[in-house]
């Protein structure tokens, strides 16, 4: 089966202290590569939580034990977190079968998803350009980002 859905993520979703259960509808692989995350990305700890994913494998679930409120947990989204680095075994003992291909090209798909997302997510330079180089974390430690006179990136104070 090929993966259909080409979202890394879903929400933001708003607890009501009543709501426990909470869909999501990208392709995982395991119920260890998806995860509940803030809106910058940060792992949110401190809920009693299951992941039922589908029968197909395309979405699932996110139960929670208890309801979360919403003064305990804002908002959330449910993302794609996939394991890299996992690779194939062809054995060489039985006649060849697409099927044993597919698991691994699945992967490969959540896994493109999944980096795509973040790419859609950071700042570009066009072609031929170069998005220059960030001042070290010291210097630009409560600086603004911004572009200077000959279109380079610069750190300057916040205030």
């Amino acid at each position: 089966m090929g993966v259909t859905n080409t979202n890394a993520y879903n929400g933001p979703f708003y607890p009501n202290g009543v709501t426990t259960s909470f869909p999501f509808t990208f392709r995982t692989m395991s119920t260890s590569e998806v995860a509940i995350i803030d809106q910058n990305g940060n792992a949110i700890v401190g809920f009693s939580f299951s992941i039922i994913p589908a029968v197909n494998a395309d979405g699932g679930s996110v139960v929670f034990e208890i309801a979360p409120s919403a003064a305990a947990l804002p908002e959330f989204l449910i993302a794609s977190v996939p394991a890299f680095g996992v690779g194939i075994d062809l054995g060489s003992v039985t006649a060849f079968n697409p099927r044993t291909l597919n698991p691994s090209f699945e992967r490969l798909a959540v896994q493109n998803i999944f980096l795509q997302s973040s790419l859609d997510r950071s700042l570009k330079a066009p072609f031929g350009e170069s998005a220059g180089t960030l001042p070290p974390l010291a210097q630009r430690a409560g600086m603004l980002a911004v572009f200077s006179e000959d279109g380079g990136l610069a750190a300057v104070p916040s205030n």
